[in-house]
């Protein structure tokens, strides 16, 4: 029997928290749904603030072997997953499992974000494909309760595995304006097929304060990809400034 695992510890979690709270969400395609809480009882195993470690969770025909989140806000805003490796235990399907990481009130002015991510593929052959995004949001809300993902998307890494087993790392910067606080969520949609695993996944964001005043809005910078290997196509979209507006 699937099961559906969403501690009850963990309270309100479709409502916007009153503070800064790290979250972290895991579900497959099929609605199968792990979510923790910074502190949010027996989920989170470190019991620091803005560190959030889960272990051995179960997300419908994925056994997941833990992941540990980071956030910081400041001169440098920081929000990191880390999933120290996943496979899909069904023998003959292909499932898709999508992880989700936020936090809010990270401190401006900030003019750019950065990003990076890095994950292996082993057994993943014939797998359909993955992609990595990255959103933030003028407005503070919270991401990842459960799977919302709120601002604009910054940028996006999508991947196929061709060969076994296969590496990706990859970086990319966007513009990114507002002079007050702001909220970071990323999101990774990994699919596998029957067997497929990865390890060695991350996904990190960083902004530095701005002291310099910034415009509503800018045309769009363009962006760097580096890395092991192609890095696929990383989709530039569209940007908002504090103000609301959009710079396409």
């Amino acid at each position: 029997m699937r099961k559906y695992l969403i501690p009850l510890a963990l309270g309100l979690v479709a409502a916007q928290p009153a503070n800064a709270v790290l979250m972290v969400t895991m579900q497959d395609e099929l609605g199968a749904t792990f979510h923790c809480v910074d502190n949010g009882g027996a989920c989170d195993f470190t019991g620091a603030a803005n560190n959030l470690l889960t272990l051995n969770n179960t997300v419908g025909n994925f056994q997941v072997a833990g992941t540990i989140s980071t956030s910081s806000s400041g001169l440098l805003n920081l929000l990191s997953l880390v999933n120290f490796g996943a496979v899909n235990t069904d023998p003959l399907g292909a499932h898709t499992l999508n992880m989700y990481v936020s936090n809010t009130d990270y401190l401006g002015p900030v003019s750019q974000i950065n990003g990076s991510a890095s994950i292996l593929f082993s057994n993943a052959v014939g797998s359909g494909p993955s992609s990595l995004d990255f959103y933030a949001d003028t407005a503070n809300v919270q991401g990842a309760n459960l799977i919302n993902t709120p601002g604009v998307l910054l940028f996006s890494a999508l991947q196929t595995p061709t060969t076994n087993p296969q590496a990706f790392l990859g970086n990319d910067s966007a513009a990114f304006f507002d002079a007050n606080l702001f909220s970071m969520t990323q999101a990774a949609h990994i699919n596998l097929k029957g067997g497929g695993s990865f390890t060695d996944f991350s996904q990190n964001m960083q902004s530095s304060f701005s002291p310099v005043p910034v415009p509503a809005a800018l045309p769009l910078l363009g962006s760097v990809v580096a890395g092991f290997g192609a890095f696929g196509a990383w989709k530039r979209r569209r940007k908002i400034g504090s103000d609301g507006s959009t710079a396409r």
